[in-house]
């Protein structure tokens, strides 16, 4: 599947380019957020080694190794969904979207967020799905749980632990100097740092630098602008 959606990518690339005479690029959209805070944003004046980490209808991550944005051998580093968390999720079958992603993704968090408020029916977590079904945010989940909801807390407690396992894997594999969390899914993320810095403890081998993202939705976008503007002989950072 994943070789024919590259195959899919350079077809469409091709066909741009004979129709507009442009140069085209197609790029993963973490991977142009990554960009984009490596170049405007939290990463601007401190890294040339960095992870952005995206949540939002699923869970990514950008590379930049030496300043330049680092895809693998087939175009799927940082693909963090795929993490195994233990051992018993190797007898687990990942599905296409990854053990991960199935739990802090969108509709994998409103799934597990449900179970948890039929478990509190009492509960603010369980008021919100009666009152708003299937439209409910997972910006508000989270924020009943920093409100002191107890059913909220369960799930906030496993987006935290999720996250912990990707910055700390990814920090030991990687020693970036800087990993940035943030993604279109407006979460409080510097609350979210805090407790993922406080759950990390003394489990790394060196402190890891975590800064929220400083821009948001528009990552993507001055992403896009930085990988235009890399086509240019003259253009530097």
């Amino acid at each position: 599947t994943y070789h024919r959606e590259l195959r899919r990518r350079r077809n469409l690339r091709s066909i741009l380019e004979e129709e507009f005479h442009l140069k085209v690029l197609i790029e993963n959209d973490v991977n142009l957020a990554a960009l984009g805070e490596f170049w405007k944003g939290a990463g601007k004046k401190i890294s040339r080694h960095m992870l952005f980490v995206s949540v939002g209808t699923g869970i990514g991550a950008g590379i930049i190794l030496n300043g330049q944005l680092y895809t693998g051998a087939t175009h799927a580093a940082g693909e963090v969904a795929y993490y195994i968390t233990d051992v018993n999720v190797l007898r687990e079958n990942a599905i296409e979207v990854g053990i991960l992603e199935s739990r802090v993704g969108r509709d994998g968090l409103i799934r597990i967020s449900q179970l948890v408020a039929q478990r509190y029916p009492t509960s603010r977590l369980a008021d919100l799905f009666r009152r708003q079904g299937a439209s409910v945010r997972t910006q508000d989940i989270l924020a009943l749980a920093e409100e002191g909801d107890a059913a909220a807390a369960v799930v906030y407690k496993d987006v935290v632990d999720i996250l912990t396992i990707v910055i700390s894997n990814s920090a030991v594999i990687l020693d970036p100097e800087l990993i940035i969390l943030g993604g279109p899914s407006d979460w409080n993320w510097i609350g979210l740092i805090a407790a993922i810095k406080e759950n990390l403890g003394q489990n790394l081998l060196r402190p890891v630098n975590i800064m929220a993202s400083e821009l948001g939705h528009d990552a993507l976008i001055l992403g896009g602008t930085y990988s235009a503007l890399a086509m240019l002989p003259v253009f530097s950072r």
